[in-house]
């Protein structure tokens, strides 16, 4: 059977390019690889199956080691996230952080939405195995930031 080898990137479509990018590179440390705009046909936009033109912002940030591809969409308009989580096809990336309370102060002083304070209750052992805490980046993508315990 073939196997996966490695995990080349995570893609999101995103309705604003631009706040995406200065939030991953500004406020989350990341590291923008490359830009620009790209249009012709698309395998993957509409319909399964579908092969149609389209045309798109686009942009590679690196964080943590793994690299995250944006697109927006501007023929036709991505639209906005709908936000809901129980939305088949809807996801989150998950990132360890190295201190996930000055990054939650940080974050939350500049605006950015979480879903709750940090969680602290995943314990075995009576440990704590990690901290975890779920917020929202500009464009509404659910992002999940951890610290493994100590």
């Amino acid at each position: 059977m073939a196997l996966i080898t490695k995990v080349a990137h995570t893609g999101f479509i995103v309705a604003d390019i631009e706040k995406q990018v200065s939030f991953w590179t500004e406020m989350m440390g990341g590291e923008l690889v490359k830009s620009g705009d790209a249009e012709g046909p698309v395998i993957g936009i509409g319909v399964l199956g579908e092969n149609r033109a389209a045309a798109m912002k686009t942009a590679v940030v690196r964080a943590g080691g793994h690299e995250l591809e944006f697109f927006q969409f501007t023929d036709p308009v991505s639209a906005e996230y709908h936000g809901d989580m129980s939305v088949s096809g809807s996801a989150h990336v998950a990132m360890y952080v190295d201190d996930l309370e000055e990054m939650y102060r940080n974050l939350t002083a500049r605006g950015i939405r979480f879903h709750s304070e940090i969680n602290t209750d995943y314990k075995e052992d009576g440990s704590i195995d990690f901290k975890w805490v779920y917020l929202r980046d500009p464009n509404n993508i659910c992002i999940e930031l951890m610290e493994e315990g100590k």
